[in-house]
């Protein structure tokens, strides 16, 4: 018995595993930890510069035009900016004081509203109840209350406009330092890849160009369509819901929802007849544009799928909101250019011709 104790004593084998850190190693974790605190404090700074970025690239044509036919590089680039600067100006000069003007009676008619909106609703049911709990007499004439959101108000339209500033000097400025901190950076790179790295910024800037001018106009034409459909029905607000409209155009489908819910909650002041007028024919503009002025707009130069868009949409808006959401579209379409410089030689000899037959 002892001995065959002895022998499994004997035959046990005892592993010990010693675990080093080196200094190199902490110091990668250290500067790993660190990086990622500055890539969160300073993420708004970067969405500031991912739209700058989007309104260089979509201004760059004027600085090629203007290239082509001989003038100096200032030119295109001082033409550039007035363009911009005249773009924001009058938008705060026309638009601006019709919709601040707006706002600043919302707490004034919002009684008047909440009661012509309940009026025209049923005398039960969850809607009419969650307005006369959330938009209680007490609760809109609190004079208080309303200051405080004034407040709210003025300061984050006071911090809108800074970052309005602060993104059209960036634009200004990749305008006119941007090709030379692109060539700077580039020589970084193995001397095989550079050509190949031009071409795919060359094309992608096309595309991105392309994408910026033509959510322009889309945008334009949509907030156009809305501010005169709610005012021919005397709605309300028309103009800043037609605003809204334009901006939130930019999202795919999700953007129609906000728009047409807001317009609808409006328009059940005038009459629930006109609320479901309003949801059918702006309903109907928003598949006249997939279908007609979209394709006419853009072309074939954006060939997204119509499955990526909503997933690319989704986790835009879940990473960066709705910056994230805007600019994640140009990114997902410039992905077949990717595809067909930089990965083709890893994929099926079909595949990029078979994504493009499918897109086109």
């Amino acid at each position: 018995m002892n001995d065959a104790f002895n022998e499994k004593q004997r035959s046990t084998v005892i592993h010990r595993v010693q675990i080093e850190i080196g200094w190199r190693s902490i110091l990668r974790v250290s500067f790993g930890i660190l990086f990622a605190y500055l890539a969160i404090l300073l993420w708004p700074v970067f969405k500031m510069l991912i739209l700058a970025i989007l309104i260089a690239v979509a201004l760059h044509p004027v600085v090629t035009w203007v290239g082509r036919r001989g003038g100096p590089p200032w030119l295109g680039v001082s033409l550039a900016a007035l363009m911009l600067m005249a773009l924001i100006v009058g938008c705060f000069a026309v638009v601006g004081p019709i919709v601040l003007q707006q706002v600043s009676t919302l707490g004034e008619t919002l009684p008047k509203l909440r009661d012509a909106i309940i009026e025209h609703l049923p005398a039960t049911g969850a809607v009419r109840h969650a307005l006369e709990e959330g938009m209680s007499s007490g609760t809109v004439a609190d004079s208080r209350l309303l200051l405080q959101k004034l407040f709210v108000l003025a300061e984050l339209t006071l911090g809108g406009l800074v970052s309005l500033v602060v993104v059209a000097a960036l634009a200004i400025y990749l305008l006119i330092e941007g090709r030379r901190s692109f060539d700077w950076m580039i020589v970084f790179f193995p001397v095989e890849q550079r050509v190949k790295i031009s071409q795919t910024l060359n094309q992608v800037s096309r595309l991105v160009s392309s994408y910026v001018a033509g959510q322009f106009l889309v945008s334009a034409f949509c907030a156009a369509y809305m501010f005169l459909l709610l005012k021919m029905l005397g709605v309300p607000m028309a103009l800043m819901l037609g605003v809204v409209a334009g901006i939130c155009d930019i999202l795919p489908i999700i953007g129609f929802f906000i728009a047409v819910f807001l317009a609808m909650v409006m328009g059940l002041s005038v009459s629930p007849m006109t609320a479901l007028l309003i949801f059918a024919l702006y309903g109907t503009y928003h598949l006249f544009e997939n279908f007609y002025i979209v394709p006419r707009v853009f072309g074939r130069k954006l060939k997204l799928s119509k499955l990526a868009v909503p997933l690319a949409v989704a986790t835009g808006g879940m990473v960066a909101g709705v910056v994230g959401a805007i600019a994640v579209l140009p990114l997902v379409a410039a992905y077949p250019v990717i595809e067909r410089l930089w990965l083709a030689p890893k994929l099926e000899p079909d595949t990029v011709r078979e994504h493009e037959a499918s897109s086109g």
